[in-house]
């Protein structure tokens, strides 16, 4: 197997990206052919969706904080009518970015399930399964249906900036393969594998809290937080000044002539 890894980062937030591809597939390279026989989508959730089988993809999550966990569901449809008998994809990801806890098989494709996690080298190898018989007659994802491959669990670990792809060659027998097809596995040039963005980052402006009343704190749509200075009144600590105001980013106020600032009632004794 050849990994090539491509990476960028940052000290404020993750842009993580999870890439599918099968047997000699280039990570983020176009379908040869359109319309492609097989779509292969990941979507990120808060929780797993509640069904296997969707004729609308679920809503994708786009932010998390470091620490969450989070799912990445993986849905697969195709036009072929029989549907699908196998599904086997791989899932590549930085593994300084974020952790693969768990991989969850599903009842549609629970046949010798697989996925491999290499956690050193951030790949999932081989994920998902197969099913045959009786199963073959429903006809498992036919478009515009959707139907779900398998789960990861994961977890966000750091704050940074990542961009990864991978060109791997794949197992010679597992793949996507087509109900009552006997050709074998769909080849990589009529399959669309798609790939899922998710900042990791702030998840809002509390959460940006910086402690200072004299700033405004702001959770941006990259995940970065902002501080803006502010004007508000304030308390500066000091008896012996007034009207209080943030300038600046810190507090000042106005000395009151005369006043002596005291720290007990005799400091103040006549």
């Amino acid at each position: 197997m050849k990994t090539i890894w491509t990476f960028f980062a940052s000290q404020s937030m993750i842009r993580l990206v999870i890439l599918l591809g099968s047997a000699n597939t280039v990570f983020g390279q176009t379908a040869g052919l359109v319309p492609p026989i097989v779509t292969v989508r990941p979507v990120a959730a808060i929780s797993p969706t509640a069904t296997d089988i969707v004729s609308t993809l679920p809503t994708g999550l786009t932010r998390v904080a470091p620490g969450d966990r989070f799912f990445i569901e993986i849905w697969a449809t195709t036009s072929r009518p029989n549907g699908f008998a196998s599904v086997y994809v791989d899932a590549a990801f930085d593994p300084t970015g974020v952790q693969v806890l768990d991989v969850i098989h599903t009842d549609l494709f629970d046949l010798f399930p697989r996925g491999v996690v290499d956690a050193d080298a951030g790949l999932v190898n081989d994920l998902g399964g197969s099913h045959l018989g009786i199963q073959c007659g429903d006809h498992v994802g036919v478009a515009p249906e959707w139907a779900r491959v398998a789960v990861l669990e994961m977890r966000a670990l750091i704050v940074g900036d990542v961009r990864l792809q991978s060109a791997t060659s794949g197992s010679a027998i597992l793949g996507i393969a087509i109900c009552g097809d006997p050709s074998g596995n769909v080849d990589d040039s009529f399959i669309d594998f798609g790939a899922v963005d998710l900042v990791s980052g702030c998840t809002s402006d509390a959460a940006c809290d910086d402690g200072s009343i004299c700033t405004d704190d702001l959770c941006g749509n990259d995940g970065l937080c902002g501080h803006v200075q502010n004007e508000v009144a304030c308390d500066d600590g000091n008896q012996c000044t007034a009207d209080d105001r943030c300038l600046g980013g810190n507090c000042f106020g106005i000395p009151i002539n005369g006043c002596l600032e005291c720290a007990t009632d005799t400091d103040c004794d006549d």
